[in-house]
């Protein structure tokens, strides 16, 4: 599948609705999260997300899910780890992180803004909890990409090598695939090479998958099904322009401007 560059996925509805619905609603509990991890301030933290499917290096059809499980337990000698299990995970991943790792259920973190809020780097696999990291474009990332799905189907270094720029991988992060994987060397080169580049194209994929970030943005996906439906919004059109952050810092330049 080849991306178009000019026409941001989900424009027309806003995909960063979502993104606010799911990361952004949320409320400050960074202490919480130090506490509850045990964080020693005078570690590094590593915020381990993952997903579910044939992506997912923990996935139980992964050939590497033990040799990931065995470098994060020896990451734990230098770094704080947050791991982020998806509920979903298989079961018998789950017995053994439980084990091995301090694991917090999603009911009680919902969101990962508080996590990147505390974190150093974001390692994972291709997912929500990386994708929604380039909010935080200073943060240095770790993906971990298979050559191609574990079930097969997608080979994902020719996908990512079209659309470069447009999805997750050299740009935006340090990749590591199954053929390559060193999550300790990958950690380091990621903090070596954490340079305004890659801030800026961590910045590009964020608005191009989610676009406007400000706070408004119900307010403005309102304004927009309205207007297509060519109902008169003069007056809350007005009233967006007054809105604080509007006159203060506009982060995004888009038509309601």
């Amino acid at each position: 599948m080849t991306l178009n560059p000019n026409v941001r996925p989900g424009a027309e509805y806003d995909l960063s609705l979502l993104f606010t619905r799911f990361n952004q609603e949320t409320w400050n509990y960074e202490k919480d999260i130090l506490d509850f991890y045990k964080i020693n301030k005078k570690k590094k933290t590593v915020f381990f997300g993952t997903t579910v499917g044939a992506m997912e290096f923990l996935d139980e059809r992964s050939p590497v899910r033990q040799e990931i499980i065995n470098q994060l337990l020896a990451l734990k000698k230098h770094y704080n780890i947050i791991l982020r299990p998806h509920p979903l995970l298989g079961a018998e991943t789950l017995a053994i992180l439980r084990k091995n790792f301090i694991l917090a259920p999603f009911s009680q973190y919902v969101s990962f803004v508080p996590f990147y809020s505390v974190s150093d780097i974001v390692v994972g696999s291709v997912g929500a909890a990386l994708m929604s990291a380039t909010s935080h474009p200073k943060l240095p990332i770790v993906l971990l990409r298979p050559t191609k799905t574990w079930d097969g189907s997608v080979e994902l270094d020719k996908t990512a090598h079209v659309n470069e720029g447009l999805v997750l991988g050299h740009t935006t992060a340090v990749v590591q695939t199954e053929k390559n994987l060193n999550l300790k060397h990958a950690i380091e080169t990621a903090f070596d090479h954490n340079d305004q580049k890659q801030e800026e194209a961590r910045k590009k994929y964020f608005h191009y998958w989610f676009g406007c970030i400000d706070g408004y943005e119900n307010y403005r996906i309102i304004l927009r099904i309205l207007d297509k439906n060519k109902i008169p919004i003069s007056d809350l059109l007005s009233a967006y322009k007054k809105f604080p952050i509007f006159q203060e810092k506009p982060l995004c330049p888009d038509i309601w401007q």
